[in-house]
């Protein structure tokens, strides 16, 4: 899986001072998909946010464990934030183009931005990290 999705812009002054305006979520799946019915196997991913210049900020590596400490921080049980992230990242990976749109707009509302309704035509890319 490798997406870009278009975000409602946001902007923000970073710690230099510099002020920056999102407008993107660039997610790929860097690990290989391994499902099991009887544990959560953890899968790496990349995330970068694309700026109004077409520059990435804060591009990094995370684990699908990070986005459900996330959804436990936010008042989840472990439980349900883990069912919550492994079907989060099956229909993203599975998903019909209106199921990835959902859990797009899910995975974009953990890090506090919205997509714009226009992303069934969500552009695919082709990543290599």
């Amino acid at each position: 899986m490798g997406y870009i999705w278009d975000v409602e812009p946001k902007s923000f002054t970073d710690e230099v001072g510099e002020t920056r305006t999102i407008v993107g979520i660039m997610c790929s799946a860097v690990s290989a998909v391994e499902y099991s019915r009887n544990e959560f196997k953890v899968r790496d991913l990349w995330i970068a946010f694309v700026q109004d210049s077409g520059s990435l900020y804060n591009a990094r590596y995370f684990s699908s464990n990070d986005l459900v400490q996330k959804l436990v921080a936010g008042g989840e049980t472990e439980e349900d934030a883990t069912l919550n992230v492994k079907s989060i990242l099956k229909g993203l990976d599975y998903g019909t183009l209106d199921e990835i749109e959902l859990n797009a707009e899910i995975l974009a509302s953990m890090y506090g931005y919205v997509l714009v309704k226009s992303n069934l035509n969500a552009t695919f890319v082709e990543t290599k990290i």
